[in-house]
């Protein structure tokens, strides 16, 4: 792992079962962030300024 400590780039290295572990919750990550994109496009399509009121 590399990433920010302390506002210096510091690499640790992880075990094999920790590094399973954290790309499995980036792929969760990723399939949540794609519903939600989903979600958001679908309503936004549905958004009172773009449906058109009938009188």
């Amino acid at each position: 792992w590399t990433g920010p400590i302390n506002g210096k780039m510091t690499t640790r290295r992880l075990s094999e079962e920790d590094a399973k572990e954290c790309q499995k919750k980036i792929e969760n990550y990723k399939i949540l962030q794609k519903k939600i994109k989903e979600l958001l496009n679908d309503e936004l399509k549905n958004a009172p300024w773009e449906t058109k009121k009938i009188k």
